[in-house]
């Protein structure tokens, strides 16, 4: 609950094919930072302290800019639309 990000690495990385259901069958290419320190609320209401790397920090700064208002969409280079074939 109200995660609030306490350090972030000066290291960035691109990372192919993030998407999300708010705008689906979009996928692009995000810069965001490697490695990321969180401060939270669990829900007993006491804080704690997560910090992630890789595919996992990538996921906590995609979430928060959710909370933000903010959609990959507009961090995204290469943006392509991916439908899923129809079945009959």
């Amino acid at each position: 609950i109200n995660p609030n990000f306490i350090k972030l690495s000066k290291k960035k990385s691109w990372k192919k094919g993030e998407g999300c259901l708010s705008v689906r069958w979009l996928y692009g290419t995000v810069q965001r930072h490697t490695n990321v320190t969180i401060e939270a609320y669990d829900e007993h209401g006491e804080m704690f302290t997560e910090t992630a790397g890789g595919m996992l920090a990538h996921i906590f700064q995609h979430e928060v800019d959710h909370l933000n208002g903010i959609l990959f969409d507009s961090k995204a280079k290469d943006i392509e639309a991916h439908e899923p074939e129809h079945q009959h």
